[in-house]
């Protein structure tokens, strides 16, 4: 299995990886009646968001999306009615792309964001979990709106400090892991 490609939110100038969400409401192209192919194995869900917190405002900022190639034509017209001229699309390849959309986004919940991944704790499956990074921030929204900004950079440390010390190989705990590498949620 391949490493999955994650979503980013930008805030107070800085990029980081968005990896685990407790809420709803962020973009999802289902929601608008788009249906998304992977283009290969880094993004399953075939697209990508970045995310950008502007004015304690989240806003859909950039988008890549690829679409099965049947259902081009539909995705097109929807992705306009939903961006309209802001979208970027290219027939050839049924993909479209998109920078500086700022399109409001009513996520209500929590988003653990991370940056200064550390290298030795890289998963070659799913997304890369909160507590493999330095850094990490949680986001709480209310309809888009931000409500908190709480550095979660220790409890993460104390995370990574207690699995240290429990090293399992159960087939099972194996399964739940791989389980919950592809899992987003909190």
């Amino acid at each position: 299995m391949t490493a999955q490609m994650p979503d980013s939110v930008r805030i107070g100038g800085r990029r980081y990886d968005l990896c685990e969400i407790s809420g709803g409401g962020l973009f999802d192209p289902a929601d608008h009646d788009i249906a998304t192919e992977a283009p290969d194995t880094a993004c399953w869900r075939g697209f990508i968001c970045g995310y950008t917190v502007s004015h304690q405002q989240l806003l859909l900022d950039d988008l890549e999306l690829w679409s099965e190639s049947s259902r081009w034509e539909h995705n097109r017209t929807q992705l306009e009615l939903v961006f309209g001229e802001r979208i970027s699309l290219d027939d050839d390849r049924h993909r479209a792309g998109a920078t500086g959309l700022a399109h409001p986004i009513p996520f209500t919940g929590s988003l653990l964001i991370a940056r200064d991944f550390i290298e030795d704790l890289y998963v070659h499956m799913g997304l890369q979990e909160a507590h493999n990074y330095r850094e990490v921030l949680e986001l709480t929204f209310e309809s888009g709106r931000l409500l908190t900004n709480t550095d979660r950079s220790e409890e993460m440390a104390e995370i990574r400090r207690s699995e240290a010390g429990d090293a399992s190989d159960s087939s099972e705990d194996l399964v739940d892991w791989i389980d919950d590498s592809m899992r987003i949620d909190f």
